[in-house]
């Protein structure tokens, strides 16, 4: 299949496209310093979205190092997040076979830091029945496999403005996580608009463009 077929087949991502390059809510029309990097990010991000929908990607249904990539690529379009380190809670439930596996996944990368841009997101473990530890965190990664406890880590976020991200869709339906973010069999992103109001958590128009909200 050509470029310019495959092209043809995504009207609604190129549609977003063309949004995002007609929007002043992303980028001032003065041609002030940082337009075109600005113009460079937001292509980047979504030449990613656009490009993992094609290529074939093995099945996860577990977060894993091209979740962290999509992740990181969409940080710059929540203002929330701060430039720099970044720390990043895995919660997970030692108990849980899944959740466990899930952990030690993404602490592979994400243990001794992990540099996107101007990020750098640095793996903490948070065990299920730590979770006051939570408080001393950016950003709350939720694994599979620990549903039971969801609710109350959601409530440790929207007490203390946290980003809480899952691979588990159903997080993200029943309002206890605020993204969602699945790269198999292409890469999707979910945004639950309720829960990133109630953690008071902003995203800039470019990224919800890409976005699916429930």
């Amino acid at each position: 299949m050509s470029l310019a077929s495959w092209n043809k087949k995504q009207p609604g991502l190129y549609k977003k496209l063309d949004l995002i390059e007609q929007s002043d809510l992303v980028y001032p029309r003065d041609g002030g310093c940082g337009v075109f990097a600005m113009k460079s990010t937001i292509k980047a991000f979504a030449l990613l979205v656009a490009l993992t929908q094609f290529i074939s990607i093995p099945a996860f249904s577990q977060m894993n190092n091209k979740s962290i990539d999509v992740l990181g690529r969409a940080l710059p379009f929540i203002p929330h997040i701060k430039i720099g380190d970044q720390k990043v809670g895995i919660v997970f439930d030692p108990e849980s076979p899944v959740s466990k596996s899930e952990k030690d996944i993404l602490m592979q990368r994400l243990g001794k830091g992990y540099t996107i841009g101007k990020y750098t997101l640095v793996g903490h473990t948070v065990k299920v029945t730590e979770l006051d530890q939570l408080v001393h965190l950016d950003i709350i990664i939720v694994t599979n496999g620990i549903e039971l406890f969801q609710g109350r880590i959601f409530k440790k976020a929207q007490d203390h403005h946290l980003l809480t991200v899952s691979s588990d869709m159903d997080c993200v339906l029943r309002g206890n996580c605020v993204l969602g973010i699945a790269v198999s069999p292409k890469v999707k992103m979910v945004l639950n608009g309720r829960a990133r109001a109630e953690c008071r958590i902003n995203f800039a128009q470019a990224l919800r463009l890409l976005l699916q909200e429930v």
